[in-house]
C-alpha cells in the first residue's frame, strides 16, 4: 500500500548522549493517517523502546482495514468503521497511556482517558483499558448488528474474531439512540477476554423507567460455538410511549416491568434461537388497552365494533396483566398470563415459537364482577408474527379468572426486578 512517512526536528547528536530531542512524525497511507509531536528519550535501562510523550492523532476511513494491513488485531475490531483517536500520550515499557483522549466511533465522539499494553512473544497481544464518556451516543449501527439474530439465513456467531485482544471499557453517556428507541443517563461496560465477551448495562432510563441488562458470551473446545447467557429487568417503563417511539401502534398503555434469564448455545444466529431456554416476565398495573372494549366484545358474541368512531373510543382498562414465558429450544410456553380489571377478565395460554416466528395460542374472557350474568367467550390468536389472525371459537359459561386462578395468576415478584434482585432505582450492581 503507498504510504508516506516523514520525521523532523528529531536531534540525534541530542540522543546519543542520552538526552531527550523533540520531534514531530507523520504516516499518511489511502485510508488514514498519524501524526505525533512531542519528546523522545532513550530507553531506559533494560528497555529496548526509547521513551515518547507528546500529542497524537489517529485516523482513519476503516480499523479493520488498518490493522489488517500492519498485521496487528484488536478486540471488536470488526464492529468498527471510522475510527480515530485524539489526544496526550506517554509511552512505558510495552505500553501507550493517555491522560485525556478523545475517540471518535463513526459518529460518536467520546472522551476520557485509557492506556494500551502490549503482550510478551513476537505476536503480542493488545489489552485495552479505557473510561469514556460522552453528551450523545448513536448505539443504532449495533442495534443493526444484533437485529441479524432474526434473519431467517444462519449467520456465523463464533467469538474468535471480536476477542482477539483484551478490553476492559467503562462508558457512559448523558443521551443516547439505540435505533428508534431514545435512552437517557446511559452506564454500561464492555469486557473482552480471549474466547469470551461481556455487555453489561448498570443503567439505562427508558422512558421514564429503568432498563439493567447483562449479556455474557463464551468458546469453549468448540471455537466455531459460542454460549449465551443473559439477564434483565425493566422497571416501570411506559409502553405506550415506547411503542409509539419505535413507530408501533400504541395499543397498549402503562408503566411495565419485568425481567428475563435466557441461555442458548450454537454456531450460528439460526441454531441460536433453535436452542433458547430460560424464562420472561413482563406484568403491568393500572394500564389500559387502547382502540379496543373488551366488555362490547363480549356483549356482542366476539364481534368488534367497526368503524373509526369506535376504534378511537374503545378502550378497556385493567389493574393488572401478566404473562410468563418458559423458553425450551426456542418454544416459549405462555405459563401464566392473566388480565384483571374492572369489567373484564381474561386468561391466555398456548407457546411462541422463535425459529418460525410463529404464535398459536388460546384463551378465554369473561365479564366481571362474576355476580354478573357473564358469558364466556373462548377465542384463538394463530399465524406467522407477521400476519396474526385472531378469532372466536366457541361461547360458554367460564368461571371468573380470579377464581379460577386466584393470585398465582397474577404474581407480585415484579416489584423487584428478581433475576438481579436489586430495587428499581439502584443505580448500579456487581455481580
Amino acid at each position: 500500500m503507498p504510504t508516506r512517512i516523514a520525521l523532523s526536528h528529531l536531534r540525534p547528536a541530542e540522543m546519543a548522549q542520552r538526552r531527550g530531542s523533540p520531534f514531530t512524525a507523520e504516516i499518511t497511507w489511502p485510508d488514514g493517517r498519524l501524526a505525533a509531536d512531542g519528546t523522545v528519550a532513550p530507553p531506559a535501562e533494560g528497555s529496548a523502546l526509547p521513551v515518547m510523550s507528546g500529542h497524537v492523532r489517529f485516523e482513519t476511513r476503516s480499523l479493520p482495514d488498518s490493522l489488517a494491513w500492519i498485521g496487528r488485531d484488536m478486540p471488536l475490531a470488526p464492529l468498527a468503521g471510522a475510527f480515530s483517536v485524539d489526544g496526550r500520550f506517554e509511552t512505558g515499557e510495552r505500553s501507550v497511556s493517555w491522560p485525556s483522549l478523545r475517540i471518535g466511533l463513526g459518529q460518536n465522539v467520546l472522551e476520557g482517558a485509557g492506556a494500551v499494553a502490549f503482550g510478551p512473544g513476537k505476536a503480542p497481544r493488545l489489552s485495552v483499558q479505557a473510561t469514556l464518556a460522552a453528551e450523545t451516543l448513536d448505539l443504532t449501527p449495533l442495534v443493526a448488528d444484533l437485529s441479524r439474530l432474526l434473519d431467517p439465513a444462519p449467520a456465523s456467531i463464533a467469538l474468535a474474531p471480536f476477542t482477539r485482544g483484551d478490553l476492559d471499557l467503562r462508558l457512559s453517556a448523558a443521551e443516547g439512540r439505540a435505533g428508534a428507541v431514545r435512552v437517557q443517563d446511559l452506564a454500561a461496560s464492555v469486557l473482552v477476554r480471549e474466547a469470551a465477551l461481556e455487555v453489561a448495562v448498570n443503567r439505562a432510563r427508558i422512558q421514564d423507567g429503568t432498563f439493567k441488562g447483562r449479556v455474557n458470551l463464551t468458546s469453549g473446545s468448540d471455537l466455531a460455538a459460542t454460549e449465551l447467557r443473559t439477564q434483565g429487568s425493566l422497571d416501570r417503563v411506559d409502553l405506550g410511549a415506547l411503542l409509539g417511539e419505535i413507530g408501533a401502534a400504541r395499543w397498549v398503555v402503562g408503566p411495565v416491568q419485568g425481567h428475563f434469564a435466557l441461555e442458548s448455545r450454537a454456531r450460528d444466529t439460526v441454531g441460536l434461537l433453535a436452542h433458547l431456554n430460560g424464562r420472561a416476565t413482563l406484568a403491568m398495573d393500572g394500564g389500559a388497552i387502547a382502540g379496543l372494549d373488551l366488555a362490547d366484545v363480549i356483549h356482542r358474541n366476539g364481534a368488534v365494533a367497526s368503524g373509526a368512531l369506535a376504534r378511537r373510543n374503545g378502550r378497556t382498562a385493567f389493574e393488572r396483566a401478566v404473562v410468563t414465558l418458559r423458553f425450551a429450544d426456542g418454544v416459549g410456553q405462555i405459563a401464566e398470563s392473566g388480565l384483571l380489571g374492572p369489567s373484564v377478565g381474561a386468561t391466555l395460554h398456548g407457546q411462541v415459537s422463535l425459529p418460525e416466528r410463529r404464535l398459536d395460542a388460546k384463551g378465554d374472557l369473561v365479564l366481571r364482577p362474576p355476580g354478573d350474568s357473564s358469558r364466556g367467550i373462548l377465542f384463538a390468536v394463530t399465524g406467522p408474527w407477521s400476519a396474526l389472525t385472531a378469532e372466536t371459537v366457541a361461547h360458554s359459561e367460564i368461571p371468573d379468572p380470579v377464581g379460577r386462578y386466584g393470585g398465582a395468576m397474577l404474581p407480585d415478584p415484579l416489584k423487584l426486578p428478581a433475576t438481579l434482585g436489586l430495587p428499581g432505582n439502584a443505580r448500579a450492581y456487581a455481580p
